[in-house]
């Protein structure tokens, strides 16, 4: 589930990035993962923040409006959240999720 809501968030600033310049960053930070997903692309207007987690809202001709509402509600079930922010050209979708477990070793060197 958690990698489905991970998937959604990249497909969807896949889908509205100007060109290949999106970006996913996972990491360790205390008790929390937290996932990045950043694009170089067209800002989401101001007045559409504050709904873009909204079932069937959406600002695409073509979508649904479901892709976010199904991603918050999965991180939300994992006791988690997701939060965005959109500007001077950069959106950012960042999921903080409660890890389960001790961190993995670093990579060998």
């Amino acid at each position: 589930a958690v990698h489905a809501a991970a998937a959604g968030v990249a497909a969807g600033t896949v889908a509205a990035a100007d060109g290949p310049a999106v970006r996913l960053v996972a990491r360790r930070d205390g008790d929390d993962v937290v996932i990045d997903v950043v694009n170089r692309g067209p800002a989401i207007p101001a007045d559409a923040l504050d709904h873009i987690f909204d079932p069937f809202f959406t600002t695409r001709e073509k979508g649904t409006g479901l892709g976010l509402a199904f991603v918050r509600e999965i991180v939300h079930d994992h006791d988690g959240r997701v939060d965005v922010t959109s500007e001077g050209g950069e959106t950012r979708f960042r999921v903080t999720l409660p890890a389960r477990g001790p961190a993995p070793p670093p990579p060998p060197r």
